[in-house]
């Protein structure tokens, strides 16, 4: 697995850009939150809406960053 992840949410950090995935795999989005706690989003790549969800996370991200 390619170590090169996002991670974007609400009150977290932004630190690289995302695992996109190759067409019969997932996106791979690692959220790390202010506490260090962290989870892993598996998002689909269908009809590459993920790279849609991956910028809409990070912008929301940015937002509340405000």
């Amino acid at each position: 697995m390619n170590r090169n992840q996002c991670s974007p949410s609400i009150g977290m950090g932004v630190h690289d850009a995302p695992e996109y995935a190759s067409a019969t795999e997932n996106t791979v989005v690692n959220i790390v939150r202010q506490d260090d706690t962290n989870f892993i989003l598996y998002v689909s790549r269908e009809n590459d809406l993920d790279k849609t969800f991956v910028n809409e996370l990070k912008q929301r991200w940015h937002s509340s960053r405000r």
